[in-house]
C-alpha cells in the first residue's frame, strides 16, 4: 500500500493560490468546502477506513464481511 501519510499530505494540500484540495476557506470562490478525508485500505478480508479533519484522526473502523468474520463460540 502507498504511504498512508503521504496520502493524506497530498489530500490535505492548502495550496494558497487557485483552489486546494482542502478547503475551509468560507469566501473560496466555488462555495466548497472539504468536511472530512477518509482513507480506504481494501483487503481481502477486511476494509479499514479511518476518517480526519483538520489533518487529526477523527475515527477509524473496521468492516469484517460475514463470510470473514470469525464465528462465535
Amino acid at each position: 500500500m502507498p504511504d498512508e501519510a503521504a496520502l493524506l499530505r497530498v489530500l490535505g494540500d492548502r495550496a494558497p493560490e487557485g483552489l486546494p484540495i482542502y478547503r475551509d476557506d468560507p469566501a473560496d470562490p466555488d462555495d466548497e468546502n472539504t468536511l472530512a478525508t477518509a482513507v480506504f485500505e481494501i483487503r481481502d478480508t477486511a476494509i479499514d477506513f479511518t476518517i480526519h479533519q483538520h489533518g487529526t484522526q477523527r475515527f477509524a473502523t473496521r468492516i469484517v464481511p460475514s463470510g470473514h468474520a470469525p464465528r462465535a463460540s
